[in-house]
C-alpha cells in the first residue's frame, strides 16, 4: 500500500512538470521576425547621366532689330545630346554641371544674290556647344523641376561675323519614367556677347524635349 501510494504521488508530480512545461512553451515570445527590406519609391536623380534631345531654336526680335540670331533668322530645327552629374546638397535640393552639344538647321534665309554662296558654303547650319551649372528641387518622388545658367559657343560656315559667345539662362522639368530613364522639358534663353550688326538682335530661345538615362 505504501509503494501504492508512493507512485502515485511520483506519477502526479510527472504530470504536474509536464503541465508546467507546456505552459511555460506557449508564453515564450515568437521568434524575432525579419525586418522587411524597404525600397524607396524616390526616383534618384543624382550621379552622372547622359542623353538626347531635340525641339526648335527661336531668334528673337529686339526693339527696332530684326528677329535674328547671328545668321539664324528664323525658326530652326534643334538636335543634340547632353551628358551631365547631379549632387543632392539635401533630401530636397540638389547642384549640377551639365555639357551640351547642338546641331541647328534650316534657320537662314538668303536673298537672291547670297544664293550662290550660301549653296556652298551651307547657310542655314550651326553646331554650339554650351556648359551650364544646375540648381534643382525635388518636387514629387519622380519630378525634378531646375533652374539652369552658363556660357557656350555657335558658329558655323555661313553664321558670319555675328557668330561668337552667348549666355544662356533657363530651366526645366524632368520626370523619372522607369528606374533609370527620365523624360525632360527644357527651356533657355541666348543671348550674344558681341555687339551685333544693325538690324540683328542677338537673342534666342530654344525648347527642347529629352530623353535622359542615369547611371547610378
Amino acid at each position: 500500500m505504501k509503494f501504492a501510494r508512493t507512485l502515485m504521488l511520483g506519477v502526479a508530480a510527472l504530470t504536474i512538470m509536464g503541465s508546467a512545461v507546456q505552459a511555460a512553451d506557449l508564453i515564450l515570445p515568437p521568434p524575432a521576425m525579419l525586418d522587411p527590406i524597404y525600397e524607396s519609391p524616390m526616383f534618384d536623380f543624382e550621379g552622372l547621366y547622359v542623353g538626347v534631345q531635340g525641339g526648335a531654336f527661336f531668334p528673337l526680335k529686339n526693339g527696332d532689330a530684326g528677329s535674328s540670331f547671328g545668321s539664324i533668322d528664323h525658326t530652326a530645327g534643334l538636335i543634340g545630346l547632353v551628358a551631365g552629374a547631379n549632387f543632392l546638397v539635401t533630401d530636397m535640393f540638389l547642384a549640377g554641371l551639365e555639357v551640351q552639344g547642338n546641331f541647328l538647321f534650316g534657320g537662314n534665309t538668303t536673298s537672291s544674290d547670297e544664293v550662290s554662296v550660301a549653296a556652298i558654303s551651307g547657310a542655314g547650319y550651326a553646331a554650339e556647344g554650351l556648359i551650364l551649372g544646375k540648381l534643382g528641387v525635388v518636387l514629387t518622388d519622380n519630378v525634378l523641376a531646375y533652374a539652369a545658367a552658363g556660357v557656350g559657343v555657335m558658329g558655323g560656315n555661313a553664321f558670319g561675323d555675328n557668330s561668337g559667345a552667348f549666355y544662356a539662362v533657363g530651366g526645366g522639368l524632368e520626370f523619372g519614367v522607369t528606374d533609370n530613364l527620365g523624360l525632360r522639358g527644357e527651356v533657355l534663353y541666348r543671348h550674344l556677347f558681341n555687339d551685333q550688326a544693325s538690324g540683328v538682335s542677338g537673342h534666342g530661345l530654344s525648347a527642347t524635349v529629352g530623353l535622359i538615362f542615369h547611371v547610378n
